[in-house]
């Protein structure tokens, strides 16, 4: 600033004295954009400076922060081995074999009524009943096969998958997975496979089987709505499937928008019997979170599209008891 004040003063001189050169101007031009750049860098530094002050108070809360998280780390237990967990099982087995087993009392079974015919054992009525849906099966199947775009035919194997034996339900299965191979496109064979997946059920144990086996179920039902996002019979299963699992599941919290949107199709298609289940899944739905009033009203108004439902009719009455 100085040299400037110094040019500026030579050349007012020098033009007081009639005097005037050319390079003074260029030579005071260069001094004004040396000052003006350097005025900037001096408030880029400043600028600077702040950051690099902000970035070292972030850096020592980052610091701070981990150094809470090395010292809660440092308190927790060491985690649990496969050779802790086989340890703990085999005292638990150890400790249960010690204990002496309390031997039980067989009933006695009660002698039958003079000319009075023995009823069979429950096993025995079971077994019947599986053969009998067996007997069944095997008449609807090549048409169930060959027109799986049925609901209705869909529904009768299903229900019947359910009451035979394990074997028959793990043969239509593996029969159902050989379709989808050969046509992995086709929509119906992908919900037809999921649908008859729920019958096996009945087949694996309570726990992590039952939870692969659900998340299996609901891969191949997305998958036919991946193929064709507004086949409602996709929808309608997912839905009710979804509304059934146990609270606090992230499939029963979306069950909602499913269920709703299934009842926006159902306003554009012509009535079924079986559209009831929308609404029973909901009120069921509602039921188990207590949300009486939202349930009965979901539930009347199924009833008001068919008054003669029957599971709409034995809901609305176990929504009003429970709410009492």
């Amino acid at each position: 600033m100085k040299r400037l004040l110094m040019v500026t003063f030579a050349a007012f001189f020098l033009a007081g004295c009639g005097q005037s050169d050319p390079r003074v101007g260029a030579l005071e031009t260069k001094l004004a954009a040396a000052d003006a750049r350097l005025a900037e860098l001096e408030t880029q530094g400043q600028s600077q400076t702040q950051e690099l002050k902000s970035a070292r108070a972030e850096l020592a809360a980052l610091k701070q922060g981990q150094d809470k998280l090395d010292r809660k780390l440092a308190d927790l237990p060491p985690p649990v081995t496969l050779a802790d967990v086989q340890a703990a099982v085999a005292a638990a087995l150890e400790k249960r074999a010690a204990v002496p087993a309390d031997p039980a009392k067989p009933p006695e079974k009660a002698a039958p009524e003079p000319g009075a015919e023995a009823k069979p054992a429950l096993p025995a009525d079971a077994k019947a009943k599986a053969e009998e849906a067996k007997r069944k099966l095997a008449d609807l199947l090549p048409g169930y096969y060959a027109n799986l775009g049925d609901p209705q035919t869909r529904q009768k194997v299903n229900d019947l998958l359910w009451e035979t034996d394990a074997e028959t339900r793990k043969e239509v299965v593996a029969k159902l997975k050989a379709l989808v191979a050969d046509e992995p496109e086709n929509k119906h064979l992908r919900l037809a496979l999921a649908e008859a997946m729920t019958s096996t059920f009945r087949d694996v144990k309570q726990g992590l089987e039952q939870g692969i086996l659900a998340s299996n179920i609901m891969k191949e039902a997305k998958k036919a709505q991946l193929i064709d996002p507004d086949y409602y019979d996709a929808l309608h299963f997912v839905a009710v499937f979804k509304a059934n699992y146990p609270p606090g599941f992230s499939e029963f919290e979306g069950a909602k928008a499913d269920l709703d949107k299934a009842l926006s199709m159902q306003a554009k298609m012509t009535w079924e019997a079986r559209f009831t289940e929308i609404y029973e899944a909901y009120g069921k739905w509602y039921l188990v979170q207590k949300k009486y009033d939202d349930a009965l009203a979901i539930t009347q108004a199924g009833l008001d599209k068919d008054a003669r439902a029957e599971n709409l009719i034995a809901l609305k009455q176990r929504i009003e008891e429970a709410r009492k």
